[in-house]
Protein backbone atom coordinates (compact mmCIF):
# COMPACT_ATOMS: atom_id res chain seq x y z
CA UNK A 1 0.00 0.00 0.00
CA UNK A 2 1.04 3.67 -1.24
CA UNK A 3 -0.16 6.01 1.59
CA UNK A 4 1.04 9.40 1.04
CA UNK A 5 -0.84 11.54 3.87
CA UNK A 6 -0.85 15.36 4.27
CA UNK A 7 -2.24 16.73 7.71
CA UNK A 8 -4.45 20.16 6.37
CA UNK A 9 -5.71 21.38 9.87
CA UNK A 10 -5.38 20.09 13.32
CA UNK A 11 -7.27 21.19 16.61
CA UNK A 12 -7.17 20.73 19.97
CA UNK A 13 -9.36 22.53 22.68
CA UNK A 14 -11.01 21.43 25.49
CA UNK A 15 -10.88 17.87 24.66
CA UNK A 16 -11.33 18.27 21.10
CA UNK A 17 -9.20 16.88 18.66
CA UNK A 18 -9.39 17.51 14.89
CA UNK A 19 -7.35 16.73 11.90
CA UNK A 20 -8.24 16.28 8.09
CA UNK A 21 -5.85 13.44 6.46
CA UNK A 22 -5.37 12.64 2.83
CA UNK A 23 -4.95 8.55 2.01
CA UNK A 24 -3.61 7.70 -1.49
CA UNK A 25 -4.23 3.84 -2.34
CA UNK A 26 -3.81 1.57 -5.55
CA UNK A 27 -6.80 -0.46 -6.26
CA UNK A 28 -6.95 -3.76 -5.17
CA UNK A 29 -4.52 -2.89 -1.95
CA UNK A 30 -5.09 -2.47 1.99
CA UNK A 31 -5.91 1.00 3.39
CA UNK A 32 -5.44 2.40 6.42
CA UNK A 33 -7.75 5.42 7.30
CA UNK A 34 -5.76 6.77 10.52
CA UNK A 35 -7.53 8.00 13.27
CA UNK A 36 -5.68 8.24 16.67
CA UNK A 37 -4.30 10.71 19.34
CA UNK A 38 -2.20 11.42 22.09
CA UNK A 39 -5.13 11.98 24.26
CA UNK A 40 -5.10 8.67 25.99
CA UNK A 41 -8.75 7.72 27.85
CA UNK A 42 -8.85 4.45 28.20
CA UNK A 43 -12.54 4.74 28.73
CA UNK A 44 -13.66 5.74 25.36
CA UNK A 45 -17.09 4.21 25.01
CA UNK A 46 -18.06 4.67 21.22
CA UNK A 47 -16.53 4.76 17.91
CA UNK A 48 -17.91 5.71 14.29
CA UNK A 49 -16.93 5.64 11.41
CA UNK A 50 -19.13 6.73 8.34
CA UNK A 51 -18.72 8.13 4.91
CA UNK A 52 -21.33 10.36 3.59
CA UNK A 53 -23.96 9.95 5.93
CA UNK A 54 -23.56 6.01 5.53
CA UNK A 55 -22.11 4.28 8.81
CA UNK A 56 -19.49 2.05 7.77
CA UNK A 57 -18.69 0.76 10.86
CA UNK A 58 -19.58 1.62 14.22
CA UNK A 59 -18.82 0.18 18.16
CA UNK A 60 -21.75 1.34 20.82
CA UNK A 61 -21.12 1.71 24.49
CA UNK A 62 -22.52 -1.77 25.11
CA UNK A 63 -19.46 -3.14 23.17
CA UNK A 64 -21.00 -3.85 20.12
CA UNK A 65 -19.98 -3.71 16.69
CA UNK A 66 -21.52 -2.94 13.87
CA UNK A 67 -20.61 -2.97 10.35
CA UNK A 68 -22.26 -1.49 7.02
CA UNK A 69 -25.09 0.90 9.14
CA UNK A 70 -27.15 2.89 6.79
CA UNK A 71 -29.15 5.76 8.38
CA UNK A 72 -31.87 6.17 6.81
CA UNK A 73 -35.42 8.12 8.08
CA UNK A 74 -36.93 4.73 9.42
CA UNK A 75 -33.49 4.12 11.63
CA UNK A 76 -30.76 2.20 11.33
CA UNK A 77 -30.81 -0.56 8.52
CA UNK A 78 -28.01 -2.98 8.51
CA UNK A 79 -26.31 -4.23 5.16
CA UNK A 80 -25.52 -7.73 4.43
CA UNK A 81 -22.10 -9.17 5.87
CA UNK A 82 -19.45 -8.81 2.87
CA UNK A 83 -18.79 -5.65 3.04
CA UNK A 84 -18.25 -5.68 6.90
CA UNK A 85 -15.58 -7.78 6.40
CA UNK A 86 -13.41 -5.12 4.42
CA UNK A 87 -13.98 -2.71 6.79
CA UNK A 88 -13.76 -2.45 10.61
CA UNK A 89 -11.37 -0.85 13.28
CA UNK A 90 -9.05 -3.06 15.53
CA UNK A 91 -10.08 -3.17 19.38
CA UNK A 92 -6.14 -3.60 20.14
CA UNK A 93 -4.82 0.03 19.45
CA UNK A 94 -8.30 1.42 21.48
CA UNK A 95 -6.30 1.89 24.38
CA UNK A 96 -3.65 3.65 23.04
CA UNK A 97 -5.85 6.34 21.13
CA UNK A 98 -5.47 4.72 17.54
CA UNK A 99 -9.35 4.27 15.86
CA UNK A 100 -7.45 3.86 12.43
CA UNK A 101 -10.01 2.19 10.17
CA UNK A 102 -9.04 -0.86 7.81
CA UNK A 103 -9.93 -1.60 4.48
CA UNK A 104 -8.94 -4.50 2.37
CA UNK A 105 -9.65 -4.92 -1.35
CA UNK A 106 -10.23 -1.06 -2.23
CA UNK A 107 -12.07 -0.59 -4.89
CA UNK A 108 -12.80 3.02 -6.98
CA UNK A 109 -15.82 3.25 -5.84
CA UNK A 110 -14.55 3.43 -1.90
CA UNK A 111 -12.98 6.35 -2.61
CA UNK A 112 -14.26 9.42 -0.86
CA UNK A 113 -14.66 11.72 2.62
CA UNK A 114 -14.36 9.31 5.55
CA UNK A 115 -15.28 11.06 9.13
CA UNK A 116 -13.82 9.43 12.53
CA UNK A 117 -15.64 10.03 15.37
CA UNK A 118 -14.68 9.01 19.03
CA UNK A 119 -15.97 10.08 22.39
CA UNK A 120 -16.70 9.11 25.52
CA UNK A 121 -15.46 10.92 29.53
CA UNK A 122 -14.99 14.32 28.17
CA UNK A 123 -12.69 13.07 24.89
CA UNK A 124 -14.14 13.75 21.32
CA UNK A 125 -11.67 12.91 18.58
CA UNK A 126 -13.20 13.95 15.70
CA UNK A 127 -11.10 13.35 12.41
CA UNK A 128 -11.90 13.60 8.19
CA UNK A 129 -9.41 11.38 6.06
CA UNK A 130 -10.22 12.09 2.16
CA UNK A 131 -9.32 8.37 -0.09
CA UNK A 132 -7.47 8.56 -3.04
CA UNK A 133 -7.98 5.43 -5.15
CA UNK A 134 -5.77 5.04 -8.44
CA UNK A 135 -5.44 2.51 -10.67
CA UNK A 136 -2.66 0.48 -10.52
CA UNK A 137 -1.49 -2.89 -11.43
CA UNK A 138 -3.93 -5.64 -12.50
CA UNK A 139 -2.45 -8.35 -13.65
CA UNK A 140 -1.36 -10.10 -11.75
CA UNK A 141 -4.36 -9.23 -9.56
CA UNK A 142 -2.59 -9.73 -6.45
CA UNK A 143 0.66 -10.13 -4.74
CA UNK A 144 2.87 -13.30 -4.56
CA UNK A 145 0.48 -14.47 -7.67
CA UNK A 146 2.50 -17.80 -8.63
CA UNK A 147 3.35 -18.58 -12.20
CA UNK A 148 4.18 -22.41 -12.93
CA UNK A 149 6.45 -22.93 -16.08
CA UNK A 150 8.48 -26.63 -17.12
CA UNK A 151 12.20 -26.60 -17.00
CA UNK A 152 13.01 -25.78 -21.02
CA UNK A 153 9.84 -23.98 -21.93
CA UNK A 154 8.77 -20.47 -22.33
CA UNK A 155 6.68 -17.99 -20.14
CA UNK A 156 6.12 -14.58 -19.59
CA UNK A 157 5.75 -13.22 -16.48
CA UNK A 158 2.82 -10.95 -16.18
CA UNK A 159 2.74 -6.87 -15.44
CA UNK A 160 0.21 -5.20 -16.51
CA UNK A 161 -1.17 -1.31 -15.40
CA UNK A 162 -4.32 -0.02 -15.93
CA UNK A 163 -6.25 0.56 -19.09
CA UNK A 164 -4.92 4.12 -20.07
CA UNK A 165 -2.56 4.17 -17.06
CA UNK A 166 1.19 4.10 -18.89
CA UNK A 167 3.81 3.86 -16.32
CA UNK A 168 7.36 6.17 -16.28
CA UNK A 169 10.36 4.17 -15.54
CA UNK A 170 9.32 0.42 -15.33
CA UNK A 171 11.68 -1.94 -13.71
CA UNK A 172 11.47 -5.86 -13.23
CA UNK A 173 14.12 -7.16 -10.01
CA UNK A 174 14.50 -10.38 -8.85
CA UNK A 175 13.90 -9.89 -4.88
CA UNK A 176 14.60 -14.01 -3.82
CA UNK A 177 18.21 -13.93 -2.43
CA UNK A 178 18.23 -10.73 -0.43
CA UNK A 179 20.44 -9.09 -3.06
CA UNK A 180 17.28 -7.04 -4.74
CA UNK A 181 19.42 -7.59 -8.64
CA UNK A 182 17.92 -4.88 -11.04
CA UNK A 183 17.62 -7.00 -14.03
CA UNK A 184 16.53 -4.38 -16.60
CA UNK A 185 14.21 -1.10 -16.89
CA UNK A 186 11.99 -0.05 -19.98
CA UNK A 187 13.20 1.02 -22.26
CA UNK A 188 16.11 -1.37 -21.87
CA UNK A 189 18.65 1.50 -20.99
CA UNK A 190 20.76 -1.45 -18.78
CA UNK A 191 21.34 -4.61 -20.42
CA UNK A 192 19.82 -7.30 -18.49
CA UNK A 193 21.51 -8.94 -16.01
CA UNK A 194 19.98 -12.72 -17.18
CA UNK A 195 20.52 -13.91 -20.68
CA UNK A 196 17.41 -15.56 -20.41
CA UNK A 197 15.10 -12.69 -19.04
CA UNK A 198 14.27 -10.03 -21.47
CA UNK A 199 11.01 -7.59 -22.27
CA UNK A 200 8.49 -9.27 -24.04
CA UNK A 201 7.27 -5.93 -25.38
CA UNK A 202 6.05 -5.59 -29.37
CA UNK A 203 5.25 -3.02 -31.52
CA UNK A 204 1.74 -4.08 -30.72
CA UNK A 205 1.88 -4.12 -27.07
CA UNK A 206 0.17 -1.39 -24.90
CA UNK A 207 2.07 0.81 -23.36
CA UNK A 208 0.74 0.17 -19.62
CA UNK A 209 1.83 -3.56 -20.40
CA UNK A 210 5.30 -3.98 -19.11
CA UNK A 211 5.58 -7.77 -18.70
CA UNK A 212 8.52 -9.44 -19.34
CA UNK A 213 9.45 -13.13 -20.92
CA UNK A 214 12.15 -15.73 -20.51
CA UNK A 215 12.95 -17.57 -23.44
CA UNK A 216 14.15 -20.78 -22.50
CA UNK A 217 13.29 -21.31 -18.24
CA UNK A 218 16.68 -22.77 -16.56
CA UNK A 219 16.63 -24.23 -12.94
CA UNK A 220 18.00 -21.31 -11.89
CA UNK A 221 15.38 -19.14 -12.94
CA UNK A 222 12.86 -19.75 -10.25
CA UNK A 223 12.41 -17.35 -7.14
CA UNK A 224 10.43 -13.80 -6.87
CA UNK A 225 10.41 -11.44 -8.96
CA UNK A 226 9.06 -7.64 -8.87
CA UNK A 227 7.91 -5.33 -11.55
CA UNK A 228 6.87 -1.41 -10.97
CA UNK A 229 6.55 1.76 -12.21
CA UNK A 230 5.67 5.40 -11.29
CA UNK A 231 1.73 6.66 -11.32
CA UNK A 232 0.95 9.92 -10.18
CA UNK A 233 4.08 10.09 -8.60
CA UNK A 234 4.44 7.08 -6.87
CA UNK A 235 5.69 3.88 -7.56
CA UNK A 236 3.58 0.93 -7.45
CA UNK A 237 4.75 -2.02 -7.46
CA UNK A 238 3.58 -6.36 -7.84
CA UNK A 239 5.41 -9.32 -6.76
CA UNK A 240 5.29 -13.04 -8.51
CA UNK A 241 6.73 -16.39 -7.63
CA UNK A 242 8.51 -18.20 -10.61
CA UNK A 243 7.68 -21.79 -9.74
CA UNK A 244 9.83 -24.43 -12.02
CA UNK A 245 8.48 -28.38 -12.86
CA UNK A 246 10.43 -30.99 -14.45
CA UNK A 247 9.85 -35.04 -14.13
CA UNK A 248 13.01 -36.58 -12.79
CA UNK A 249 13.75 -40.21 -13.06
CA UNK A 250 15.02 -42.69 -10.97
CA UNK A 251 17.00 -44.70 -13.81
CA UNK A 252 16.21 -47.84 -12.24
CA UNK A 253 14.13 -51.13 -12.34
CA UNK A 254 11.02 -50.73 -12.23
CA UNK A 255 11.81 -46.91 -13.55
CA UNK A 256 9.96 -44.51 -11.41
CA UNK A 257 9.56 -41.26 -12.65
CA UNK A 258 8.82 -38.23 -10.24
CA UNK A 259 6.70 -34.60 -10.71
CA UNK A 260 9.42 -32.52 -9.14
CA UNK A 261 8.25 -28.35 -8.52
CA UNK A 262 10.59 -26.09 -6.79
CA UNK A 263 7.39 -25.35 -4.69
CA UNK A 264 4.11 -27.88 -4.06
CA UNK A 265 2.07 -25.67 -1.99
CA UNK A 266 -0.61 -25.06 -4.14
CA UNK A 267 -0.72 -28.54 -5.95
CA UNK A 268 -3.52 -30.65 -4.44
CA UNK A 269 -4.18 -33.20 -7.13
CA UNK A 270 -1.00 -35.43 -9.90
CA UNK A 271 -2.90 -36.50 -12.96
CA UNK A 272 0.13 -38.60 -14.85
CA UNK A 273 -0.98 -39.11 -18.94
CA UNK A 274 1.45 -41.31 -21.58
CA UNK A 275 0.70 -39.54 -25.03
CA UNK A 276 2.17 -42.08 -28.12
CA UNK A 277 1.35 -42.58 -32.25
CA UNK A 278 0.33 -45.16 -33.99
CA UNK A 279 1.18 -46.60 -37.09
CA UNK A 280 -1.02 -43.75 -39.18
CA UNK A 281 0.78 -40.96 -36.88
CA UNK A 282 -1.79 -40.50 -35.09
CA UNK A 283 -1.65 -39.13 -31.35
CA UNK A 284 -3.34 -41.48 -28.59
CA UNK A 285 -3.34 -39.71 -25.08
CA UNK A 286 -4.08 -42.33 -22.01
CA UNK A 287 -4.73 -41.69 -18.44
CA UNK A 288 -1.94 -43.59 -16.16
CA UNK A 289 -2.23 -41.98 -12.75
CA UNK A 290 -4.96 -39.74 -10.99
CA UNK A 291 -4.71 -38.54 -6.75
CA UNK A 292 -2.20 -36.98 -4.91
CA UNK A 293 0.83 -38.95 -5.34
CA UNK A 294 3.43 -37.19 -7.26
CA UNK A 295 5.41 -40.41 -8.30
CA UNK A 296 4.39 -43.26 -10.90
CA UNK A 297 5.86 -46.44 -11.53
CA UNK A 298 6.32 -47.43 -15.13
CA UNK A 299 5.49 -51.03 -16.41
CA UNK A 300 5.67 -50.96 -19.68
CA UNK A 301 9.24 -50.52 -21.88
CA UNK A 302 7.46 -48.24 -24.60
CA UNK A 303 8.20 -45.48 -26.53
CA UNK A 304 6.14 -42.16 -26.06
CA UNK A 305 5.72 -39.14 -23.72
CA UNK A 306 4.93 -39.22 -19.70
CA UNK A 307 2.92 -35.79 -18.99
CA UNK A 308 2.66 -34.78 -15.22
CA UNK A 309 -0.31 -32.96 -14.82
CA UNK A 310 -0.92 -31.05 -11.49
CA UNK A 311 -3.59 -28.55 -10.30
CA UNK A 312 -4.76 -26.24 -7.12
CA UNK A 313 -7.95 -25.70 -5.68
CA UNK A 314 -8.99 -23.75 -8.92
CA UNK A 315 -7.83 -25.84 -11.67
CA UNK A 316 -4.84 -26.84 -13.58
CA UNK A 317 -1.37 -25.09 -12.42
CA UNK A 318 0.92 -26.40 -15.10
CA UNK A 319 2.15 -29.59 -16.55
CA UNK A 320 6.01 -31.02 -17.24
CA UNK A 321 6.48 -33.83 -19.62
CA UNK A 322 9.50 -36.60 -19.84
CA UNK A 323 10.68 -38.53 -23.17
CA UNK A 324 10.91 -42.01 -23.05
CA UNK A 325 12.52 -42.73 -26.68
CA UNK A 326 15.10 -40.32 -26.00
CA UNK A 327 16.25 -40.22 -21.87
CA UNK A 328 14.91 -43.67 -21.07
CA UNK A 329 16.59 -45.20 -23.85
CA UNK A 330 20.10 -44.15 -22.70
CA UNK A 331 19.61 -44.72 -18.92
CA UNK A 332 16.46 -46.89 -18.46
CA UNK A 333 18.86 -50.55 -18.68
CA UNK A 334 19.24 -51.64 -14.87
CA UNK A 335 22.11 -54.04 -13.57
CA UNK A 336 20.84 -57.31 -14.22
CA UNK A 337 19.44 -56.10 -18.10
CA UNK A 338 22.92 -55.27 -18.92
CA UNK A 339 24.31 -58.37 -17.14
CA UNK A 340 21.94 -60.63 -19.22
CA UNK A 341 22.74 -58.63 -22.07
CA UNK A 342 26.34 -59.35 -21.70
CA UNK A 343 26.03 -63.31 -21.10
CA UNK A 344 24.09 -63.30 -24.38
CA UNK A 345 26.91 -61.41 -26.26
CA UNK A 346 29.49 -63.82 -25.11
CA UNK A 347 27.35 -67.28 -26.16
CA UNK A 348 26.94 -65.80 -29.82
CA UNK A 349 30.17 -64.63 -30.00
CA UNK A 350 31.91 -68.37 -28.90
CA UNK A 351 29.41 -70.37 -31.44
CA UNK A 352 30.68 -68.00 -34.35
CA UNK A 353 34.27 -68.53 -33.51
CA UNK A 354 33.79 -72.45 -33.58
CA UNK A 355 31.89 -72.41 -36.71
CA UNK A 356 34.48 -70.01 -38.14
CA UNK A 357 37.44 -72.32 -37.02
CA UNK A 358 35.23 -75.18 -38.84
CA UNK A 359 35.02 -73.65 -41.68
CA UNK A 360 38.44 -72.50 -41.96
CA UNK A 361 39.50 -76.58 -41.42
CA UNK A 362 36.94 -77.83 -44.02
CA UNK A 363 38.51 -74.82 -46.41
CA UNK A 364 42.03 -76.00 -45.75
CA UNK A 365 41.37 -79.59 -46.21
CA UNK A 366 39.50 -79.03 -49.62
CA UNK A 367 42.45 -76.89 -50.81
CA UNK A 368 45.02 -79.84 -50.35
CA UNK A 369 42.99 -82.18 -51.81
CA UNK A 370 42.62 -80.00 -54.85
CA UNK A 371 46.14 -80.02 -54.94
CA UNK A 372 46.95 -83.29 -55.66
CA UNK A 373 44.75 -83.91 -57.95
CA UNK A 374 44.76 -80.50 -59.62
CA UNK A 375 47.57 -81.84 -62.35
CA UNK A 376 46.70 -85.98 -63.04
CA UNK A 377 48.12 -86.07 -67.04
CA UNK A 378 51.31 -84.47 -65.82
CA UNK A 379 51.95 -86.66 -62.86
CA UNK A 380 51.06 -90.14 -64.97
CA UNK A 381 53.90 -88.61 -67.88
CA UNK A 382 56.43 -88.30 -64.95
CA UNK A 383 55.64 -92.00 -63.82
CA UNK A 384 55.99 -93.47 -67.63
CA UNK A 385 59.80 -91.57 -68.48
CA UNK A 386 61.20 -92.65 -64.92
CA UNK A 387 60.00 -96.38 -65.69
CA UNK A 388 61.27 -95.93 -69.16
CA UNK A 389 64.92 -94.65 -67.77
CA UNK A 390 65.00 -97.38 -65.38
CA UNK A 391 64.95 -100.02 -67.92
CA UNK A 392 67.60 -98.38 -70.02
Amino acid sequence: MKIAQRALERRRSSGVWSEETEVLVEEGSQAVLPCHTNLLSPAVAQVRWSKSNDTVWRKERSGLEYYGISWAKRGPMRVTHTRHQRMWSPHTGFSTGDYSLYMTNVTEKDGGLYTCRAEGEGLLVHKRVTLRVIKGIVLPTRAHTRVYAAVGSAVTLPCMFSHGSTPSDPVWEKTSGGSNPLLFQLPSSLPPSSSSLSPSRSPSQSPWDVSASIGVVAPGDQGTYRCSGMIEGRRLSRSLQLVLSHVESNRGDPEILTCQLSDDSEVTQYDWVFISQDAHGTQIVTSKQHGNISRIRLTENILGEWVCRFYGEKGMLGNATYHTETMRGLHGHSDTELSSNTSTVLVVSGVAVLVVLILAWMCRKYQMKKRIVQYPALEAIVHAMANKHGEQ
